[in-house]
């Protein structure tokens, strides 16, 4: 290639502009510039929505209990990952942009409260809960 002095590359038999090449190079190195930030930008925003959460309830009694909370948890939208552990009496959650009100909610509406709030009605729940969690296993 050979630059004349009116701005053209010569190769062989072609003439090239040299004002589109750069005009080319600009647009690929702004595309590969911005899709850089956009993954970059998706993956911090995946990775901030993601959440982890334990929650500690009253009313665990066996494996029916287990899976009445992880069946209901699971249809909740955002949950991805239930875990419980019957020793503990803990519930433990993963998803994205879970809302810690409304699982406490679903956990008390099926008989397991959070700890401390524990009552009558709350203990009577669980037994059915219970009942159909091991009906469902």
């Amino acid at each position: 290639m050979v630059r004349t002095g009116n701005g053209y590359l010569h190769h062989s038999q072609r003439v090239i502009p040299t004002i589109v090449i750069q005009f080319h190079l600009i647009q690929i190195v702004t595309f590969v510039t911005v899709w850089r930030h956009v993954f970059a930008l998706t993956c911090s925003i995946n990775y901030l929505e993601m959440k982890t959460m334990d929650i500690l309830v009253e009313n665990i009694k066996c494996g029916g209990c287990m899976n009445s909370i992880k069946s209901a948890l699971m249809k909740m939208d955002g949950v991805e990952q239930v875990e419980i552990s019957k020793e503990e009496d803990k519930v433990s959650l993963m998803g994205e942009m879970v809302n810690r009100d409304q699982i406490i909610l679903k956990l008390a509406a099926l008989g397991y409260p959070e700890k401390g709030n524990n009552s009558l009605l709350s203990k009577a729940k669980s037994m059915v809960s219970c009942a159909v969690g091991r009906i469902s296993e």
